[in-house]
């Protein structure tokens, strides 16, 4: 038998990472509170970088849907500003939960244009005699200082606060928006 199948589909790729962003902040959450913390710095690396694009992909979704024309590769900030507009909304950078997208897009600059960062270190400190041995200069890398617990439940709950309220102000269904 030869048959003729036709269909559509349509995705939406940051239905998919909110998923993922969710699953790693409740995984952070528990190792945290359970005390067993191999690896989730790592977690929290990827959720704050899965955060990062899970709020572009929803500036391209609503750009896509709404701006005629929409070109998903412009400028990070530009995007922001026509969606926001188109929105009605006003991104106020320096207050949350607006402020934490700044953060995330440092983040993600920090890891995806990563580059080696040498500096010679030397401080002078007054210590005692068993503390002559410690490793206590900070060698980690810019991008660990993001990787808090406190950080990652921030970013998770501003990011879907900023969500609520752009599809709230988009006037769009739900199923418009859904893989």
């Amino acid at each position: 038998m030869k048959a003729k199948r036709t269909s559509s589909k349509q995705v939406y790729i940051h239905n998919d990472l909110s998923s993922a962003t969710f699953y790693f902040k409740n995984r952070v959450n528990k190792k945290i509170d359970e005390d067993k913390r191999e690896g989730v710095a790592f977690e929290m690396m990827g959720c704050l970088l899965l955060l990062a694009f899970e709020f572009e992909s929803r500036l391209n979704s609503y750009g896509s849907k709404l701006i005629e024309d929409w070109n998903e590769f412009k400028p990070f900030n530009t995007k922001i500003s026509q969606v926001f507009d188109q929105l009605g909304l006003t991104n106020k950078s320096n207050i949350r939960p607006y402020s934490r997208i700044k953060v995330l897009k440092e983040f993600r600059d920090i890891l995806a244009h990563g580059k080696p960062h040498e500096e010679e270190v030397e401080e002078e400190v007054i210590i005692d005699e068993s503390q002559l041995d410690d490793d206590a200069i900070d060698l980690s890398g810019k991008w660990e200082h993001f990787c808090t617990q406190e950080i990652v439940n921030m970013c998770y709950e501003d990011i879907q606060l900023i969500a609520k309220e752009m599809f709230k102000a988009s006037g769009l269904e739900h199923d418009e928006l859904i893989t």
